[in-house]
């Protein structure tokens, strides 16, 4: 008799086991679809130029979407930070729509001021998602007097 209890009991045992099993896999299975928000990557090329005060220099600014597959097509927008008031850029002012893991190649102008001192002046391009600004993407395009 107590031989047939303990058969029922391990069969009971294994059925709950196995549920919680399937249980965690579903868990897992629904992490896996969902959209992850990553800061897209930023990459600027030359990194650092040489140039006269005054001059304006051209960057080559790579920007590429690192969002999970899951993820719908984001907007993302560029804005930056000069090394001073008296510096001028060019950015895009339209939002660049790209899908997961897509990128765009678009052009960064910087111009400094026709006064200004020997140095180093970095200059960084942050690229963010309307709906993920804390998720920012940042670049450095360093013009050096």
């Amino acid at each position: 008799m107590q031989s047939k209890k303990l058969v029922k009991i391990i069969l009971v045992l294994g059925f709950i086991i196995n549920l919680i099993i399937l249980a965690q896999l579903s868990i897992s299975s629904a992490n896996l679809s969902e959209c992850k928000h990553i800061a897209p990557n930023v990459t600027v090329y030359p990194p650092s130029q040489l140039g006269q005060p005054g001059e304006i220099l051209s960057y080559s600014v790579n920007l590429t979407n690192k969002n999970s597959s899951p993820c719908q097509t984001a907007n993302f927008y560029i804005t930056d930070v000069n090394p001073g008031t008296t510096w001028v850029s060019t950015i895009p002012t339209q939002p660049f729509s790209l899908c997961n893991g897509c990128n765009v190649i678009f052009e960064y102008e910087l111009q400094s001021p026709s006064n200004v001192q020997p140095g180093n002046y970095p200059s960084y391009i942050i690229a963010y998602e309307s709906s993920q600004q804390s998720n920012a993407g940042v670049g450095t395009a360093t013009y050096l007097v």
